[in-house]
């Protein structure tokens, strides 16, 4: 990074932020040793203003890069959802051309019930996780756990209150709370050849 714009340009901000003090620079031999200025103080500031600076862009590409492989899951889920629906539509059809006979009205009612307890236990799950894009958030210590790690146990805080009082995986337990709006989960050989 010595010798860049992008050096100079820090080195630029970093001076306007500490205007007052003594900003003489040392000959750029001894730049590659950490000794940018002349004055001690000056230089111990720098060289940690440089270091969060560095951090700052490594959280940033670390950031971009989170977000690229969860843009990525989110195409190839769409993809999945699709297929599922896809399927699901044509088995409906292919019911109907078969004269297969309409629902009775106490079908009618019994899904009525299974939806009003879909929707009973997803309220009662996001009154246990916060979804935050691709986040669920324990509400109570609020630590994250992105969706590419549905299979692995929630990392919660020490001393989170909720540990052995909630889902171990809440992604996975969403997925079953929705299951039955999406039909039964594919069978292991099936998921295979879709992908």
């Amino acid at each position: 990074m010595l010798m860049t714009k992008e050096h100079y340009d820090l080195m630029g901000q970093f001076e306007r932020e500490h205007r007052g003090r003594r900003m003489d620079r040392e000959s750029k031999e001894l730049w590659p040793r950490g000794i940018i200025y002349q004055d001690g103080h000056v230089n111990e500031l720098f060289a940690a203003y440089r270091r969060g600076y560095a951090f700052a862009v490594a959280d940033y590409r670390s950031d971009l890069q989170n977000l690229e492989a969860s843009r990525d899951g989110y195409r190839r889920d769409a993809e999945r959802l699709q297929t599922e629906i896809d399927t699901l539509k044509s088995s409906k059809a292919e019911q109907s051309e078969e004269g297969t006979p309409p629902a009775s009205a106490q079908d009618d009612a019994k899904d009525e019930q299974n939806r009003h307890k879909i929707n009973a236990d997803l309220c009662a799950f996001y009154m246990r996780w916060e979804a935050d894009g691709d986040y669920l958030r324990c509400r109570k210590c609020k630590r994250p756990q992105i969706a590419s790690y549905a299979e692995k146990n929630f990392p919660h805080a020490a001393g989170c209150k909720a540990v052995g009082h909630v889902e171990q995986r809440p992604w996975l337990a969403l997925v079953d709370l929705l299951r039955p709006l999406i039909g039964p989960a594919p069978a292991a050989g099936d998921a295979e050849t879709k992908s």
